[in-house]
């Protein structure tokens, strides 16, 4: 398979990706998120940073996500 030095290459793209997706459901899920400057986040104390908090991780997960998979398949094409 041709594909999997490519694979390889960018892999870590997929992994900051996934990971930062499941810090953002398990925020969500707990109701506290580590926010700027490692401060903790409440959803009932402070939601207006819990909530931008929960936004950035989730964009950003897409966001590496969605590179890891234009890197490997733009690449490939």
């Amino acid at each position: 398979m041709h594909d999997s030095p490519l694979i390889v290459r960018y892999i870590y793209w997929l992994v900051f990706g996934i990971l930062m997706f499941g810090l953002a459901l398990a925020g969500a899920r707990t109701g506290e998120l580590r926010g700027r400057f490692g401060e903790v986040a409440y959803r009932a104390k402070n939601p207006k940073r819990f909530w931008w908090s929960l936004a950035f991780y989730c964009l950003a997960g897409v966001g590496f996500i969605v590179e890891f998979l234009y890197k490997v398949h733009a690449f490939s094409n």
